[in-house]
């Protein structure tokens, strides 16, 4: 029989830095204003020296950990997403999982798929838990994007302006018949949750 499965804690972590518009308009001179009517964005973050993906990833998922009221004990898989990993050995995942203190029994990867990573790891978390494949799954969005984008080159402007830095992180476990995930359609990436 499945298992219905859900959220049980959320927690985030953005950089310091705070990057308005103006720093674009600078850069490429297209105003603030401009940007945000575009985009909706008025702000992004952006990392600074001594702090890295691992760092976000740890604090984001320390967060969702406390907000779920789990212990890292509890926690019996681990999954990350990012397009941005700053090396792939040892794997981003591993070195979050160990720095959390989730036990070493913790199966755990890492997943690059883009920007819908973070939505797919959710669903495989979902998953896991409906099938009891595990009980609860930490699941781990990082990006650190400034690092690997063109900022003086006008032509990746478009580009640029929308991506920023931060982690966000969530805990899924199983949650009351009727609640969490109800139904999803992957291909348009249609969630319907009830919380």
């Amino acid at each position: 029989m499945m298992k219905s499965a859900g959220i049980l804690g959320v927690g985030s972590y953005l950089p310091p830095r705070v990057v308005t518009n103006d720093f674009f308009k600078e850069k490429y001179g297209i105003s603030g204003r401009s940007i945000e009517k575009m985009t909706g964005i008025k702000e992004r973050r952006f990392t600074i020296p001594g702090i890295n993906m691992v760092d976000m990833a740890f604090a984001a998922g320390k967060a969702a950990q406390e907000h779920a009221n789990v212990v890292p004990s509890e926690i019996d898989f681990v999954t990350l997403s990012t397009i941005t990993q700053e090396r792939i050995y040892p794997s981003m995942v591993c070195q979050v999982h160990n720095r959390l203190g989730i036990p070493t029994t913790a199966g755990a990867y890492d997943m690059s798929v883009g920007c819908a990573g973070f939505v797919f790891a959710l669903l495989n978390a979902f998953q896991y838990v409906q099938t009891g494949f595990a009980k609860k799954v930490l699941v781990v969005g990082v990006e650190d994007c400034p690092r690997n984008m063109e900022l003086e080159n006008k032509e990746e402007r478009k580009v640029n302006i929308l991506f920023g830095d931060g982690a966000g992180a969530t805990v899924v476990g199983e949650v009351s018949e009727g609640f969490g995930l109800l139904s999803l359609s992957v291909g348009q990436m249609d969630l319907v949750l009830n919380t």
